[in-house]
């Protein structure tokens, strides 16, 4: 693989991502909040949409911090 390819990929799939979560929008949450499972989509729209909103940050942030731990123990690896 030449230099530059895993990079031109992984752009690529971050583009992909994005236009696939900008075509399917709310919906594409809707999905995901119900674990792709077609039986509860009706169930959780009938929570409170601040309650949804707010599940969804703390879902964001939560893993964002666990992002950066998991990086962070990985680089600590990386040099042990």
């Amino acid at each position: 693989m030449a230099t530059g390819e895993a990079g031109d990929e992984d752009d690529m799939a971050v583009r992909e991502t994005i236009s696939f979560n900008r075509f399917w929008g709310w919906f594409g949450t809707l999905v995901s909040l119900a674990d792709e499972d077609i039986t509860k989509i009706e169930e959780i729209t009938k929570y409170p949409l601040i309650f949804v909103l707010n599940y969804l940050s703390y879902q964001k942030d939560i893993g964002e911090i666990r992002a950066r731990e998991q990086q962070r123990a990985s680089m600590t690896n990386k040099y042990k």
